[in-house]
């Protein structure tokens, strides 16, 4: 399939619930799954309506911009920095945002 997000299976359920349902609530509950959940189904509609193609979604992300983070994200940045992952930080916090004011 060419559109992002979407296996022939999730196709397959997709058409065939939406021609089995008459409300769009109807059609989310009939399509959820174990394995699909009702967010997943409504950003894949939209992926369709928009049109977005798998190919326009392949790339690479360069920087991070880290708003806040807890004990277990300070771990989890530092591994990130230490291997090299991300090649740009920019970790803004309230002290930073005042000084630049």
């Amino acid at each position: 399939m060419e559109i992002y997000d979407i296996t022939e299976e999730i196709y397959a359920r997709i058409y065939g619930t939406m021609l089995n349902s008459q409300k769009y609530i109807e059609f989310l509950k009939n399509t959820k799954s174990r394995n699909l959940s009702n967010k997943r189904v409504e950003r894949i509609i939209l992926n369709i309506l928009l049109n977005i193609k798998a190919k326009m979604m392949d790339f690479e992300i360069n920087y991070v911009r880290i708003l806040g983070f807890n004990k277990k994200g300070q771990e989890y940045l530092k591994e990130i920095r230490e291997n090299n992952k991300i090649e740009n930080f920019n970790v803004e916090n309230e002290f930073q945002k005042k000084m630049s004011l």
